[in-house]
């Protein structure tokens, strides 16, 4: 995740083994791979790599037979107000984001969508807090749906279980709060939300 490289603990690691600032005999070279070209802040990606080797769009990863044509379907929550939500950096902020989810009708549309438009489908849910994660997995759970929950505050051993049920095919749904936002790959995951 060569985005992460302009952190300072990325820095500092890259500093260590020679690969950034003066070159010595035992310098190691760096490679950084990422699919986020991109900082959401004022750090620079060019200040810690030289070159951009290769590229590909996602419409060429499409095109390529990598990734699928995604399908996008939205969901109309009537009582969901966003307007007093703030954003910083572009998008909304996630604790006041998750507050506007759990005290509207959203954990319910959610369930229902899923029923009309994704019913037998491995589903990855995404969710701004740990909270509202649990809301609208309890409004799964409602629904008849087997649904996991992982997020940063569980032990290695509890994640480890969550994921393997999921990958097991013991739940449908994997809900999630900032944990499976890099590097997860789960192929039969076929949906979204």
């Amino acid at each position: 995740e060569a985005h992460h490289a302009p952190a300072a603990t990325y820095r500092a690691i890259l500093e260590h083994y020679g690969a950034l600032g003066p070159v010595r005999p035992d310098s190691a070279v760096a490679i950084g791979f990422t699919a986020t070209m991109v900082r959401g802040d004022a750090l620079a990606l060019g200040e810690i790599w030289q070159d951009v080797v290769a590229s590909m769009s996602i419409t060429d990863a499409i095109a390529d037979g990598y990734l699928v044509r995604p399908r996008g379907i939205h969901v109309q929550v009537d009582d969901l107000d966003l307007a007093s939500v703030k954003v910083t950096r572009g998008d909304y902020r996630e604790g006041e984001l998750g507050e506007a989810i759990e005290n509207s009708l959203a954990p319910e549309a959610i369930a229902k969508a899923i029923t009309e438009h994704a019913d037998e489908r491995k589903i990855l849910l995404f969710a701004p807090t740990v909270h509202s994660a649990e809301v609208i997995a309890d409004a799964l759970r409602d629904s008849g749906r087997s649904v996991g929950l992982v997020h940063g505050g569980l032990s290695a051993g509890a994640r480890s279980a969550v994921l393997d049920a999921y990958k097991g095919g013991e739940t449908q749904i994997l809900a999630n709060c900032q944990v499976l936002t890099e590097g997860f790959d789960w192929p039969a995951a076929d949906c979204a939300v």
